[in-house]
């Protein structure tokens, strides 16, 4: 389990079948970058898979002088790790790049 950092942006997703708000992956362009792909996702709470479009997905900065949150889900670690796989992780003007499916 990990935790959402105070001040931290965080790319949101909607699931479509239960309708609970969900971290897909931490924002590092801070809201500025222009995502454009389609997301295949599972919920961590019905585990329906979904496919989301950027336009679909929701901006989130966790308020700076709040607590830190648990970050629950599977979905979660998986986009991280498949960020640090491809090196966009440390790129973050590279996300864009992301072909759709």
């Amino acid at each position: 389990m990990r935790s959402l950092i105070p001040g931290d942006w965080y790319i949101l997703f909607t699931c479509t079948d239960c309708k609970t708000r969900q971290i897909m992956f931490p924002d590092l362009s801070e809201g500025r970058a222009d995502l454009r792909a389609t997301y295949k996702v599972e919920c961590v709470k019905c585990r329906h898979v979904g496919k989301y479009e950027s336009e679909e997905l929701e901006r989130y900065q966790h308020p700076p002088n709040a607590d830190p949150m648990p970050i629950y889900g599977i979905a979660f670690f998986a986009m991280l790790s498949l960020l640090r796989s491809f090196g966009w992780l440390r790129h973050p003007g590279r996300i864009s790049s992301v072909r759709r499916l």
